[in-house]
């Protein structure tokens, strides 16, 4: 079973010509709603991959109004179980303003709202196992992030912490990922005590520093991944990118739903890079993200 404790939100989305600069006006073309938040994003991910339905669960908070159904509808529609998901009256289910430019480039504003309210308590109960995996993200507060990985490690549960958006994370915290997913800006961020400005090498030092495995996703050059000393590179699909958004939590997810299914981490990096890449291949984050036969084809 994937447990993801992390963040629901609308996104809203307009397509521009090109991104503005500070104190720049530009004119939109195309808008639209979706699902998103980079927690659901990666439950739907995970779920859209996995080898069989029902084996995803999303805990997080949204707000009491009427935003909070198109997170909601969306990953049942996919399989999820939201019965973890709650509400609350004191803030507004998250949202994030997304604009996206002619190369699918993308800048994102987030509105976090009932997010940062999220407790980890409902994992308490809900039933995780020292054969489920955790993953979270940095859309909610991180103190609540820290308590679900108490919660996930003192049942044996393998975890998954994604730093992202990018902010320091203490090492009391580190000590109990098993996985740790960033790119080369979070990277430097959750390394920045560390005297190297060499990704791989940062990698490496992460990995020996914490006992973990840390994967470095990195665009268009794929990713890699170290353990120690040693590394594993995966290359990205070449494809004519529509909308990066979303792109590193299709990774995360389909790479979460691969290493429950038992394959080797090389062999579900290889996976998570298909989902990324077929995701800028469409527009939005979750209504983009791949089938598992669509990425199996591919594998």
């Amino acid at each position: 079973m994937i447990y993801v404790f992390g963040s629901l939100n609308v996104d809203f989305f307009m397509n521009v010509d090109k991104l503005p600069a500070p104190g720049e006006t530009v004119i939109g073309g195309d808008y639209f709603t979706a699902p998103g938040g980079k927690g659901a994003n990666q439950a739907a991910a995970a779920a859209r991959s996995a080898k069989s339905g029902g084996v995803v669960a999303m805990f997080g908070l949204v707000g009491d109004d009427e935003w909070a159904a198109t997170p909601l509808n969306a990953l049942q529609e996919f399989g999820v179980d939201v019965s973890g998901v709650g509400r609350t009256t004191e803030a507004g289910t998250g949202y994030a303003s997304i604009m996206i430019d002619a190369q699918g480039e993308n800048t994102i504003a987030v509105a976090s709202g009932a997010n940062l309210k999220a407790s980890a308590n409902g994992l308490k109960n809900g039933g995780i196992t020292e054969d489920d995996f955790l993953i979270l993200q940095m859309e909610v507060d991180s103190h609540a992030n820290w308590q679900a990985l108490e919660i996930a490690k003192s049942a044996g549960a393998t975890t998954i912490l994604n730093v992202a958006p990018a902010a320091p994370v203490p090492d009391t915290a580190l000590a109990l990922v098993d996985y740790l997913v960033v790119n080369e800006i979070e990277a430097r961020t959750v390394a920045q005590s560390l005297a190297t400005d060499d990704i791989e090498a940062m990698a490496k030092a992460l990995s020996r520093k914490h006992k973990l495995t840390t994967i470095v996703t990195l665009g268009s050059d794929g990713a890699l991944a170290t353990s120690g000393d040693e590394i594993i590179r995966v290359p990205a699909m070449a494809v004519t990118a529509v909308d990066t958004t979303g792109a590193g939590d299709a990774f995360i997810g389909t790479l979460a739903a691969g290493l429950t299914e038992g394959l080797d981490l090389e062999a579900a990096m290889k996976r998570g890079c298909i989902g990324a890449a077929l995701a800028c291949t469409k527009p939005g984050a979750m209504p983009s993200y791949a089938s598992r036969q669509e990425i199996l084809t591919l594998t």
